[in-house]
């Protein structure tokens, strides 16, 4: 298990560069109302992430990331998009005056398992890729995000499936999950089982994909979200989500969720994510 905080580990180069951040940005003022103001900020540290190198002329560099079935070269791609994300959220809270986030991660390889109390099984299986507020841990299996790059694994059982867009439909998943880190950094999420939830679960699943959407604002333009990188997003964005909401649990319709995944973005703004957690709908906004 590794810890993902301030001070964050060395990443390996894997020829992708990510790009800056884009318009200013304001992080999320929507904390539950007996919460107390945020301790002084700590000192922001954060990664330099490499750059690419210049093409000479008349020579063509591919900055693109191939995955080759190494468990070690997902990782490292899921280590580096990880870090990125953290940057961008940490910068973020530390000048709103809020705390250094942080989030254990587990990054499991092929027929690994790690224990958690967040699965019935008690550890972690190929297929998981979740937040646990009990721990404060975000688990993605290695062997899931590479079926997810490879179009392998449907987002979930509708007939409805999305498009296929490859190594962004990975870092999409991984940028939901440390959204919810962040809703139980601002109190949102329970840390204990038998807590009351501050918000439905489709309130905070809809949330954390406009969150989402905030950071790949901050990531457009970059290898890592070519031209045309939102679109293909938004096609798989199109088979997440329940068609069936009779469950009582559900997560929204794939419109909803890719509505609010585009709120974020075209916003670029953290605070119109909070209506979400409010309702569930951000349309009165």
């Amino acid at each position: 298990m590794k810890k993902l905080n301030g001070k964050i580990f060395s990443a390996v180069l894997l020829v992708l560069v990510l790009g800056a951040c884009g318009p200013e940005q304001e992080s999320s003022t929507a904390e539950p109302a007996d919460e107390q103001a945020a301790e002084e900020s700590k000192e922001l540290n954060t990664i330099e992430l490499p750059k690419a190198r210049t093409a000479e002329s008349g020579e063509a560099i591919s900055y693109g990331f191939t995955a080759d079935k190494s468990s070690g070269a997902m990782t490292s791609f899921l280590e580096l998009a990880l870090n990125d994300i953290h940057n961008f959220w940490a910068e973020l809270m530390v000048q709103e005056g809020h705390d250094m986030p942080f989030v254990d991660y587990i990054l499991t390889y092929d027929g690994e398992t790690e224990a958690t109390n967040c699965t019935a099984a008690g550890s972690t299986g190929p297929d998981d890729a979740f937040y646990c507020a009990e721990e404060d841990l975000i688990v993605f299996a290695n062997e899931l995000a590479m079926d997810l790059w490879e179009s392998e694994a449907a987002p979930n059982g509708d007939p409805e499936a999305g498009a296929d867009a490859a190594n962004f439909a990975v870092v999409v998943a991984l940028s939901h999950l440390y959204s919810h880190s962040l809703q139980g950094e601002w109190g949102w999420l329970p840390a204990e089982a038998d807590q009351e939830r501050l918000a439905a679960v489709k309130g905070t699943e809809l949330n954390a994909e406009c969150l989402t959407g905030v950071w790949a604002q901050s990531a457009y333009g970059s290898d890592m979200l070519e031209a045309g990188g939102v679109e293909s997003t938004m096609e798989t964005l199109s088979g997440v989500g329940q068609h069936d909401l009779a469950e009582d649990k559900n997560h929204g319709t794939p419109a909803e969720r890719a509505d609010a995944f585009m709120t974020g973005f075209e916003s670029a703004m953290a605070t119109s994510c909070d209506a979400y957690l409010g309702s569930g709908d951000a349309s009165g906004q």
